[in-house]
């Protein structure tokens, strides 16, 4: 179950205006899925906002990098009022939506911190990859046109540390086709990513490059989608 906590209000960093976004008080992961881009599809514990377009000014940002105006409660649940008395101008703050692939270029095009870069590409990833995540499609959507460019740039941040940041790494050079440079990236991986590995290679060796579910310890199906 998921329940609410309160909502983070924050201004613009360019044009100053009280935003605001929802935070989550409690959640958990029953029921999720698991992908092989490592996105975590968990609809009892939705992600919180963190690059978004300013709905006044139009200009795209990282929360982090926002006014921090603080947290107050502004809902009633389970019998129990949690609604405060806001500030003066907080009460008709827009709620801001995720940041779509045309305001994470521009950060992206706007940043040279390599951390930031990493997150920034990674999240532009698993927004392309939603389409293939859709039922509907049945895994035949068209790739964006920059979607090769940016894993390019990716694998570009991502270290060879045996751990998580080759896995993606090797994820990253299977969507690409390199299913060879794939399979070599997946040596030497930490024994307790191994179960990852495996997967990975298994999709690689079958020439499969679309985004799959990934089977954790534990479950019994893997959607490998051509």
């Amino acid at each position: 179950m998921t329940t609410p906590g309160p909502d983070h209000f924050f201004s613009c960093p360019h044009c100053k205006t009280t935003l605001k976004c929802w935070t989550i008080g409690s959640g958990n992961t029953f029921g999720s899925t698991l992908w092989t881009d490592g996105y975590l599809d968990a609809p009892m514990m939705p992600r919180a906002v963190r690059t978004t377009r300013c709905p006044s000014c139009a200009q795209a940002f990282s929360i982090e990098d926002a006014g921090d105006l603080g947290e107050h409660w502004n809902y009633g649940s389970f019998g129990s009022n949690f609604t405060e008395t806001l500030p003066q101008g907080y009460e008709d703050a827009p709620a801001v939506q995720d940041a779509d692939p045309h305001a994470l270029s521009e950060l992206i095009s706007q940043t040279e911190d390599r951390d930031r870069l990493r997150y920034l590409r990674t999240l532009t990833w698993h927004i392309y990859n939603h389409a293939y995540r859709d039922s509907e499609t049945n895994g035949q959507a068209l790739k964006p046109i920059d979607f090769d460019e940016n894993l390019e740039h990716l694998i570009g941040l991502l270290e060879d540390d045996h751990g998580q940041d080759q896995i993606l790494k090797a994820e990253a050079l299977r969507e690409l086709g390199m299913h060879a440079e794939a399979m070599a990236t997946l040596k030497n991986i930490d024994t307790e990513l191994a179960w990852v590995a495996d997967q990975l290679r298994f999709l690689a060796q079958a020439g499969v490059s679309a985004v799959g579910v990934m089977l954790r310890p534990g479950e019994h199906a893997l959607d490998a989608r051509a």
